[in-house]
């Protein structure tokens, strides 16, 4: 299915590409998506630009991770289906439990602002090799992928 460019310019007419929005609403904007796809359509793809500002986006957040115990900050950053993106870092407590992962963070965000799909997620870390989200993560970011 295609899906039907959105209105995110500054008077409302079509971006053209995912660079093309960034620049229009500005980094903080945090809008990448050059779709607003109808009901049960699938959204466009993320090109490269988009996957590099969508991991940009995920490294800018990691910075204002709380992490005084592990040393180990982590940024997210959520596609959602509407073209928003949502970010979120981890936030250490020292009651363990009641940390919160940067991945959560992000998909509650997401849900907090009106946002239920998920099209795509970026997760930075200082790791030279991918890692995984734990399964609490996991499990949050399954349930509200498309």
């Amino acid at each position: 299915m295609r899906a039907t460019p959105s209105r995110c310019g500054p008077r409302g007419e079509p971006a053209r590409s995912w660079t093309d929005s960034w620049r229009r609403l500005g980094a903080a904007g945090y809008r990448l998506a050059a779709v607003n796809p109808a009901e049960g359509s699938d959204p466009a793809p993320l090109d490269e630009a988009g996957r590099a500002l969508l991991i940009g986006a995920a490294r800018e957040v990691a910075r204002r991770a709380y992490a005084p115990a592990s040393k180990f900050p982590v940024g997210a950053a959520i596609l959602a289906a509407d073209g928003r993106v949502f970010v979120g870092c981890n936030v250490e407590n020292a009651s363990y439990g009641l940390s919160m992962c940067a991945e959560r963070a992000a998909a509650f965000r997401m849900i907090a602002d009106g946002a239920w799909r998920i099209v795509a997620v970026a997760i930075w870390t200082r790791l030279a090799e991918p890692g995984s989200p734990c399964g609490a993560c996991r499990q949050v970011l399954a349930e509200f992928a498309g």
